[in-house]
């Protein structure tokens, strides 16, 4: 049986490595790299079903987009809400 610690460790590993994927992203999007390489392409795969959420109710003022500071706060609100059902 999987024991109660090692769920609620996974889920803020897993929430924690998606949150650290959207800040290299956000990095990596300052740089002109290619968005076919490899590492565009994986951070893209992990991030986008997030940020397009986060696109749809975050409206875009000029240039800049603020879903990736939304999806951020997001992560975190989801994250402290399963690990308070989770009984931590």
């Amino acid at each position: 049986m999987i024991s109660k610690d090692f769920i609620l460790v996974f889920v803020s590993i897993l929430f924690e490595i998606i949150k650290f994927a959207i800040v290299a992203r956000i990095i990596l999007s300052w740089f002109r790299i290619s968005i076919s390489s490899g590492l565009s392409q994986l951070l893209a795969d992990v991030t986008d079903p997030v940020l397009n959420l986060a696109k749809k109710i975050t409206p875009r003022i000029g240039m800049f987009d603020f879903s990736p500071v939304v999806a951020l706060i997001g992560l975190d609100i989801i994250k402290y809400f399963f690990l308070y059902l989770l009984g931590h």
